[in-house]
């Protein structure tokens, strides 16, 4: 009989829970913003929501999954550990800035095209959910390392300041 251990236990409490709270935080939003916010600035926010996912999607580039397979095939070889790591935040730094050079610019025509009949301005709003998109992707695959080190001290406190902020 195989016995599981406290730290595994403990562990997996952490990952679970705490790592639904950044996507907990807009369930417990939407209260807010139902009262908060028009019909008109909830469809907008819904739109900015659905933006900030796709650009997440697309600086992720599936790092988050294939870092766990690479981290356990190089984990023994700590310098393709490390080559690989620093190479796919890199890569997902300059997938970010090429997306940046070309969505800050275009972003407004964009929406000019697809909502012809509303007034959806791309500056502001689209820019922080640009960079809200980025920054979720990065912390995505450095949640996904922390898991995959067995950090849950440091994944609980990073996920709790990301909660924090969302908030």
């Amino acid at each position: 009989m195989v016995r599981i251990s406290r730290s595994f236990i403990k562990g997996s409490i952490i990952y679970t829970a705490i790592g639904a709270l950044p996507m907990a935080s807009a369930i417990l939003l939407v209260p807010f913003y139902m009262v908060g916010l028009s019909t008109a600035d909830f469809g907008a926010l819904s739109i900015y929501l659905a933006f900030s996912l796709l650009v997440q999607l697309l600086v992720t580039y599936s790092f988050d999954t294939s870092l766990y397979i690479h981290y356990h095939e190089f984990k023994n070889d700590k310098a393709k550990l490390s080559a690989f790591v620093s190479s796919a935040f890199v890569l997902m730094l300059l997938i970010a800035a090429g997306l940046s050079i070309i969505i800050l610019p275009a972003g407004g025509s964009i929406l000019g095209l697809i909502f012809k009949h509303q007034d959806i301005a791309f500056f502001p709003n689209g820019w922080l959910a640009l960079g809200g998109g980025i920054f979720q992707a990065i912390f995505k695959v450095h949640s996904n390392l922390l898991q995959s080190r067995e950090k849950p001290e440091t994944f609980f406190w990073s996920n709790l300041f990301l909660f924090t902020g969302i908030v």
